[in-house]
């Protein structure tokens, strides 16, 4: 028994950032399925939420994706991870979002398919949750789960210093 509740938890899952309770949770409780936000997208995706992923995976834990856009700061917006951001404070985020933007644009995609279609590269997460308040971008929310990316576009952005992962 923990704090009044039966142990282990039966049908739980932790949704949410990366962060130290995620990371307790996934060795203290078995997970059905588990979902990230802002943890792993073309922008971020660090060896914190690599090595969870990595886990997981080994627990046999599917993971949803969500939060692929950081934001809306990957397609244009100017919210990072839900805190608004300028060109002053933050030079970093827009140099790689100028670079990301051109790279895409040279390979005739779109930056919102390669952030949703990014999560497709860890065999671990199996959905990206897409969400709209606007219902005629349901179509586009489809196409966009159902995009190819060149694989050439992934190498170049590992070339370029865009993603630090070996595709």
């Amino acid at each position: 028994e923990w704090r009044g509740l039966p142990w282990p938890l039966p049908h739980h899952l932790v949704g949410g950032e990366v962060s130290l309770p995620c990371l307790w949770s996934q060795d203290h409780v078995q997970l059905d399925w588990a979902m990230f936000a802002c943890s792993v997208t073309p922008f971020v995706h660090g060896e914190v939420a690599r090595g969870l992923l990595r886990k997981l995976g080994e627990q046999g834990v599917d993971v949803i994706n969500s939060a692929v856009f950081n934001a809306g700061f990957l397609i244009g917006g100017d919210h990072l991870d839900y805190v608004k951001i300028t060109r002053e404070s933050r030079p970093d985020a827009f140099a790689w979002r100028e670079k990301f933007t051109a790279l895409c644009g040279e390979f005739g995609v779109s930056p919102a398919a390669v952030c949703v279609q990014f999560s497709f590269l860890f065999p671990q997460i199996v959905a990206v949750a897409l969400n709209t308040t606007k219902p005629s971008r349901v179509q586009s929310n489809v196409e966009l789960a159902n995009a190819s990316i060149p694989p050439a576009l992934w190498r170049r952005m590992r070339e370029e210093g865009l993603i630090s992962i070996d595709v």
